[in-house]
Protein backbone atom coordinates (compact mmCIF):
# COMPACT_ATOMS: atom_id res chain seq x y z
CA UNK A 1 0.00 0.00 0.00
CA UNK A 2 1.61 3.52 -0.89
CA UNK A 3 1.45 5.61 1.63
CA UNK A 4 1.36 9.44 1.84
CA UNK A 5 1.82 12.08 4.70
CA UNK A 6 0.43 15.19 4.45
CA UNK A 7 1.99 17.87 7.20
CA UNK A 8 0.34 20.93 7.72
CA UNK A 9 2.36 24.10 7.63
CA UNK A 10 0.99 26.60 9.89
CA UNK A 11 1.36 25.86 13.89
CA UNK A 12 3.17 22.42 12.64
CA UNK A 13 5.89 23.98 10.55
CA UNK A 14 5.84 27.29 10.15
CA UNK A 15 4.93 29.62 13.72
CA UNK A 16 1.59 31.36 12.54
CA UNK A 17 0.84 31.66 16.08
CA UNK A 18 4.06 33.66 16.62
CA UNK A 19 3.72 35.53 13.77
CA UNK A 20 0.21 36.84 14.90
CA UNK A 21 1.54 37.74 17.98
CA UNK A 22 3.79 39.96 16.43
CA UNK A 23 1.82 41.46 13.98
CA UNK A 24 -1.07 42.53 16.28
CA UNK A 25 1.09 43.13 18.89
CA UNK A 26 -0.73 40.79 21.35
CA UNK A 27 0.08 37.35 23.48
CA UNK A 28 -2.73 34.86 23.05
CA UNK A 29 -4.58 33.28 26.02
CA UNK A 30 -5.54 30.46 24.69
CA UNK A 31 -7.74 29.11 27.87
CA UNK A 32 -10.17 31.76 26.46
CA UNK A 33 -10.40 29.34 22.77
CA UNK A 34 -8.14 28.68 19.88
CA UNK A 35 -9.66 31.17 17.17
CA UNK A 36 -7.09 34.05 16.65
CA UNK A 37 -9.48 35.76 15.05
CA UNK A 38 -11.97 35.48 17.80
CA UNK A 39 -9.06 36.32 20.47
CA UNK A 40 -8.59 39.99 18.20
CA UNK A 41 -12.37 40.31 17.80
CA UNK A 42 -11.75 41.18 14.48
CA UNK A 43 -15.02 40.16 11.48
CA UNK A 44 -13.93 37.18 8.95
CA UNK A 45 -13.53 40.23 5.88
CA UNK A 46 -11.24 42.43 8.53
CA UNK A 47 -8.93 39.41 9.59
CA UNK A 48 -8.72 38.30 5.61
CA UNK A 49 -7.64 42.22 4.38
CA UNK A 50 -5.37 42.22 8.02
CA UNK A 51 -3.02 39.33 6.10
CA UNK A 52 -2.81 39.59 2.90
CA UNK A 53 0.11 41.03 2.84
CA UNK A 54 2.77 39.18 0.83
CA UNK A 55 5.71 39.94 3.78
CA UNK A 56 3.49 38.34 6.22
CA UNK A 57 3.38 34.80 4.97
CA UNK A 58 7.16 35.44 3.72
CA UNK A 59 8.80 36.13 6.47
CA UNK A 60 7.02 33.90 8.98
CA UNK A 61 9.78 31.58 10.97
CA UNK A 62 10.02 28.39 11.37
CA UNK A 63 8.57 26.28 14.65
CA UNK A 64 11.21 25.72 16.81
CA UNK A 65 10.94 21.87 16.05
CA UNK A 66 9.77 21.73 12.51
CA UNK A 67 13.88 20.12 11.98
CA UNK A 68 12.82 17.58 14.60
CA UNK A 69 9.43 16.75 13.03
CA UNK A 70 10.80 16.45 9.81
CA UNK A 71 13.54 14.16 11.06
CA UNK A 72 10.82 11.46 12.81
CA UNK A 73 8.51 11.89 10.01
CA UNK A 74 11.95 10.69 7.14
CA UNK A 75 12.65 8.46 9.53
CA UNK A 76 9.80 6.50 8.30
CA UNK A 77 8.77 7.87 4.90
CA UNK A 78 10.69 8.26 2.24
CA UNK A 79 10.90 11.97 0.93
CA UNK A 80 8.32 11.66 -1.98
CA UNK A 81 5.68 10.54 -0.14
CA UNK A 82 5.81 13.31 2.55
CA UNK A 83 3.58 16.54 1.18
CA UNK A 84 3.11 20.17 2.76
CA UNK A 85 -0.43 20.53 2.89
CA UNK A 86 -1.97 24.72 3.92
CA UNK A 87 -5.36 25.86 4.43
CA UNK A 88 -4.00 29.51 4.63
CA UNK A 89 -6.02 32.03 3.08
CA UNK A 90 -6.87 32.40 -0.18
CA UNK A 91 -6.33 35.79 -0.81
CA UNK A 92 -3.55 36.93 -3.59
CA UNK A 93 -0.83 38.58 -0.90
CA UNK A 94 -1.24 35.33 0.96
CA UNK A 95 -0.98 33.27 -2.13
CA UNK A 96 1.78 34.77 -3.33
CA UNK A 97 3.88 35.07 0.37
CA UNK A 98 3.03 31.23 1.10
CA UNK A 99 4.59 30.37 -2.50
CA UNK A 100 7.13 33.05 -1.50
CA UNK A 101 8.19 30.51 1.96
CA UNK A 102 7.75 27.23 0.31
CA UNK A 103 10.19 28.52 -1.88
CA UNK A 104 13.07 29.60 0.66
CA UNK A 105 12.34 26.88 2.59
CA UNK A 106 10.76 23.75 0.69
CA UNK A 107 12.14 24.38 -2.39
CA UNK A 108 12.62 21.07 -3.59
CA UNK A 109 9.07 19.81 -2.24
CA UNK A 110 7.57 22.96 -4.44
CA UNK A 111 9.61 21.79 -7.74
CA UNK A 112 8.22 18.26 -7.08
CA UNK A 113 4.65 19.56 -6.85
CA UNK A 114 4.21 18.26 -3.29
CA UNK A 115 2.72 21.75 -1.87
CA UNK A 116 -1.06 21.72 -1.79
CA UNK A 117 -2.77 24.95 -1.03
CA UNK A 118 -6.59 23.57 0.22
CA UNK A 119 -9.17 24.95 2.07
CA UNK A 120 -10.57 21.81 2.50
CA UNK A 121 -8.10 19.43 3.94
CA UNK A 122 -10.73 16.44 3.91
CA UNK A 123 -10.78 16.38 0.12
CA UNK A 124 -7.41 14.78 0.70
CA UNK A 125 -8.43 12.33 3.20
CA UNK A 126 -8.11 8.18 1.92
CA UNK A 127 -6.81 4.74 2.84
CA UNK A 128 -3.08 5.01 3.24
CA UNK A 129 -3.26 8.55 4.03
CA UNK A 130 -2.10 10.07 7.22
CA UNK A 131 -2.67 14.00 8.10
CA UNK A 132 -0.32 15.79 10.73
CA UNK A 133 -1.90 18.99 11.94
CA UNK A 134 -2.18 20.99 14.87
CA UNK A 135 -6.07 21.79 15.16
CA UNK A 136 -8.39 18.90 16.81
CA UNK A 137 -11.80 19.97 14.51
CA UNK A 138 -9.15 19.38 11.40
CA UNK A 139 -7.70 15.81 12.52
CA UNK A 140 -11.53 14.57 13.40
CA UNK A 141 -12.80 15.18 10.02
CA UNK A 142 -9.66 13.74 7.75
CA UNK A 143 -11.05 10.66 10.02
CA UNK A 144 -14.35 10.93 8.93
CA UNK A 145 -13.05 11.29 5.63
CA UNK A 146 -11.30 7.94 5.46
CA UNK A 147 -8.25 8.88 6.25
CA UNK A 148 -5.38 8.22 9.27
CA UNK A 149 -4.74 11.81 11.50
CA UNK A 150 -2.75 12.86 13.69
CA UNK A 151 -2.89 15.79 16.36
CA UNK A 152 0.29 17.55 17.17
CA UNK A 153 0.58 18.94 20.87
CA UNK A 154 0.35 22.77 20.96
CA UNK A 155 -0.65 25.37 23.49
CA UNK A 156 -3.84 26.37 21.30
CA UNK A 157 -5.01 22.43 21.43
CA UNK A 158 -6.41 20.27 23.39
CA UNK A 159 -2.86 17.78 23.82
CA UNK A 160 -1.26 21.15 25.16
CA UNK A 161 -0.56 18.99 28.29
CA UNK A 162 0.55 15.46 26.92
CA UNK A 163 4.46 15.90 28.08
CA UNK A 164 6.89 16.05 25.18
CA UNK A 165 5.55 16.68 21.89
CA UNK A 166 7.49 15.20 19.84
CA UNK A 167 7.37 11.93 21.51
CA UNK A 168 3.62 11.94 21.23
CA UNK A 169 4.00 12.61 17.64
CA UNK A 170 6.64 9.76 17.38
CA UNK A 171 4.65 7.26 19.31
CA UNK A 172 1.38 8.22 17.44
CA UNK A 173 3.08 8.28 13.91
CA UNK A 174 4.42 4.55 14.84
CA UNK A 175 1.17 3.42 16.39
CA UNK A 176 -0.17 4.37 12.44
CA UNK A 177 2.40 2.63 10.63
CA UNK A 178 2.24 -0.22 12.34
CA UNK A 179 -1.69 -0.67 11.88
CA UNK A 180 -0.78 -0.23 8.09
CA UNK A 181 1.82 -2.65 8.28
CA UNK A 182 -0.39 -5.22 9.20
CA UNK A 183 -3.04 -4.55 6.20
CA UNK A 184 -0.67 -5.14 3.90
Amino acid sequence: MEKKIFIDTDGILRDFVGACENRFKTIFDWSQGNSIRNHLNMTKEEWEKALDVREFWTTMPLMKDTTKILQIVYKYIPNESVYFVSSSQQTPGAMAGCLEWYKLHFQRALSDGRIILCQKKELLAGHGIVLIDDHAETCRIFLRKGGWSILYPRPWNILRNQGDPLETFETNLRSILGVWDAEV
